[in-house]
């Protein structure tokens, strides 16, 4: 059942450059932020990593500061406990590609009080630039060397970025650079991925387009090479995306070619990839263009494709084709993304310009008892939000209230909507 409904709350922000990623903050938990990546195709300087700020108290979404960084930025991945720290992965003209890991120096909350801060739920909370004990103890571990990994001098430099704002390059992990062994456009970095927080501590996951590979960042300013993971591109097509189970700190989803694989990061490299396919062969007709896993839900994960179609799936039944397809898109379907607080909830965005917000009840881990029919029933569009005129690119829930998110178009558009009060209390009540 689909119920369009159009939303006018949206606060747009508009970025100067064409850009491709967004990412919430994911280590600041009282503020709402997210990163932006521009992909221009101009040189260094040109390119900017830009920081957004939106403030309920003022209903503005607003540049907190603007870092210069070489090359068109493909992937912002920040990580999930320290809100100063933050891969990218991006490419320049006549160089190799690079996946670095930045400390950025985050600037101070204008809402925030000079004095204590006030009790009252209406009230801005302070800045983030005061890490939590979790963040201080995670970058004292994680920053033990304090040096960066040697490099050229045009990487490793402290670039300025607004308000005497600054990043510094912490790592620049190995790429695979032949452009020639890879069907999709060489050894870029896809993704990177976080590692659960307790399990894989100071691990992360870099898909690039041949390889998976685990490296161990903690203690050192050095990335170690633990492993790696041959995803036979030549043979199941281009990498497009990628899932860490949160449930399962071992295994990963990749989005590849028109299926899913599944990595299991304690076998071998010969034996560690199996695929996840409908007995037809594949999962979405012409490709697979996302995943996303269910954060309260085992076994259970998402996908979108160049079909037009969104596919909820179960590992354990995967052999039966999926769960459950949803078709509320005109195009591809380039982003999914799960709440990571309430499974009901969920995002998707696609070359239609379209973003759409659904509430998939029937299949989460608290069903809501709806009627079957109607704009009641369990599954349903709530939104269908059209404030971008380019394709929408990604997509993502703020860390500080999982009701509010953001999406970005290939124009640079920044839109900010959050979930409607009817459907926020339908799953709290």
């Amino acid at each position: 059942m689909i119920a369009q409904v159009m939303y006018s709350g949206a606060v747009v922000y508009g970025a100067k450059n064409q850009s491709r990623c967004l990412a919430a903050v994911k280590g600041d938990h009282e503020h709402h932020r997210f990163f932006v990546g521009a992909a221009g195709l101009r040189d260094y300087p040109q390119n900017e990593l830009l920081l957004l700020e939106y403030s309920e108290e003022t209903n503005k979404l607003r540049e907190a500061s603007a870092y210069s960084h070489p090359g068109e930025i493909w992937h912002i991945s920040p990580s999930p406990r320290d809100s100063s720290l933050c891969f990218t992965s991006s490419t320049r003209r006549g160089a190799d590609p690079l996946c670095t890991l930045w400390r950025l120096s985050l600037p101070e909350f204008p809402h925030s009080p000079p004095s204590s801060p006030s009790k009252d739920a209406g009230d801005m909370p302070r800045s983030t630039t005061r890490h939590s004990p979790t963040q201080q103890a995670f970058t004292t571990s994680f920053l033990a060397g304090e040096g960066a990994k040697k490099g050229t001098k045009a990487q490793h430099r402290l670039i300025k970025g607004s308000r005497d704002q600054s990043m510094e390059p912490l790592i620049t992990l190995p790429v695979d650079n032949d452009p020639n062994k890879s069907r999709g456009g060489g050894g870029r970095v896809r993704c990177v991925l976080w590692g659960p927080e307790q399990e894989t501590n100071g691990k992360v996951l870099a898909v690039d387009g041949e390889k998976a590979r685990l490296y161990a960042l903690q203690g050192s300013s050095d990335a170690q090479e633990m492993s790696n993971f041959d995803l036979g591109v030549e043979e199941k097509g281009e990498v497009q995306a990628a899932a860490w189970d949160p449930h399962d700190p071992w295994k990963v989803a990749i989005a590849q070619g028109r299926g899913i694989r599944h990595l299991d990061m304690r076998m071998e490299q010969a034996t560690g990839m199996t695929e996840t396919e409908q007995s037809s062969g594949f999962c979405h007709r012409f490709g697979v263009k996302d995943v996303d896993f269910n954060h309260a839900k085992p076994y259970c994960f998402v996908t979108g494709g160049e079909d037009r179609l969104i596919k909820f799936w179960d590992i354990r039944r995967t052999g039966q084709g999926p769960v459950k397809r949803l078709a509320g898109h005109a195009h591809w379907v380039w982003t999914v993304k799960y709440n990571p607080c309430h499974d009901q909830l969920l995002l998707s965005a696609g070359t239609d310009n379209l973003v759409n917000l659904w509430r998939i009840s029937s299949i989460s881990s608290a069903p809501l008892w709806e009627p079957e029919e109607g704009p009641e029933a369990p599954d349903v569009r709530v939104l269908a939000i059209q404030d971008h005129e380019e394709s929408v690119y990604a997509v993502d829930w703020s860390a500080c209230d999982p009701f509010l998110f953001a999406s970005l178009s290939y124009d640079g558009r920044v839109v900010v909507n959050a979930v409607p009060p009817s459907e926020k209390y339908k799953i709290l009540l």
